[in-house]
């Protein structure tokens, strides 16, 4: 192999490993990187449950509904280590802003579905590099 490919090759895997390389740093590099505060996976979804529960409290019939949405599915929504602290913060104001459901019989699985969608809608955008 010439040089021009061993480097060509070792610049395309390094690209390819940037988003994966990225998952070991914390806050501070990233941000400091990234020119954008950002927060791990864990802080985001602490923030979304703190919007769910501050939601479904002034929309009674969504209460059970808000803690099987934390239990697993705002989880799988948030896949990556790393998101943008101010896509997070949009999100949460969302949530609290977010109408109640006009219908008073919501099965849970469906109301559950709809904090998803409001996560969803907002997207939180993942901090890579």
């Amino acid at each position: 192999m010439t040089a021009l490919r061993k480097s060509g090759l070792a610049a395309l895997l390094a690209l390819g490993l940037a988003p994966v390389a990225c998952g070991w740093m914390g806050e501070e590099p990233l941000t400091f990187l990234r020119g954008e505060q950002v927060v791990s996976r864990g802080d985001a979804i602490q923030e979304i449950n703190l919007g769910i529960v501050t939601h479904s409290q002034s929309c009674p019939a969504l209460q059970t509904s808000a803690a099987y949405s934390m239990n697993g599915v705002v989880q799988s929504v948030f896949s990556r280590t790393h998101y943008y602290k101010n896509s997070v913060d949009i999100c949460f104001i969302i949530l609290v802003t977010a109408p109640c459901p006009q219908s008073t019989e919501l099965n849970t699985t469906l109301a559950a579905g709809f904090y998803e969608a409001l996560v969803r809608s907002c997207s939180p955008e993942p901090a890579t590099m």
